[in-house]
C-alpha cells in the first residue's frame, strides 16, 4: 500500500508521459498506475486525462435563458427578438375547393360524400 505523498509523486510523472503517449501506449500507462496505486482503471483513467483538481469532464450546459439573465445582472443591454407570428392567409393565389362536409348528413358508416 502506498502513500498518499508517494501516490502523488508517481501520479506527476505519470501524467506527463500519460499526455504525450498515443492511445495504444495509455493503456499500458493506465495500466501500470493502476497496479501501483490499486485505483480502478476508470478511476485512474479520469485522473490522468484531467487538469489535477478538477473534478471530471462534465460541463455545465448553458441555454440562451440563462446567458439572458447573466446579461440583465451585468447591465448588458440585449434585444429579444419577438416570435414571428403565423396567420391564415386567406388571399392566396391557391384554388380554393367548396366544403363537402358542411351541409353532409351521416345516415351509415362509410357514408360516402356523394
Amino acid at each position: 500500500m502506498m502513500s498518499q505523498r508517494s501516490k502523488r509523486e508517481l501520479f506527476q510523472k505519470i501524467r506527463l508521459r500519460y499526455l504525450k503517449a498515443y492511445k495504444s501506449g495509455k493503456t499500458r500507462i493506465v495500466e501500470e498506475f493502476v497496479t501501483a496505486t490499486s485505483y480502478h482503471s476508470k478511476n485512474a483513467n479520469q485522473l490522468l486525462k484531467n487538469e489535477p483538481g478538477t473534478k471530471g469532464s462534465k460541463k455545465r450546459s448553458i441555454n440562451h435563458k440563462r446567458v439572458y439573465r447573466i446579461m440583465q445582472v451585468m447591465d448588458l443591454q440585449c434585444q429579444k427578438r419577438p416570435r414571428k407570428r403565423y396567420t391564415t392567409n386567406s388571399q392566396h393565389p391557391f384554388q380554393r375547393f367548396l366544403n363537402l362536409v358542411k351541409e353532409l348528413t351521416i345516415h351509415h358508416p362509410d357514408q360516402s360524400l356523394s
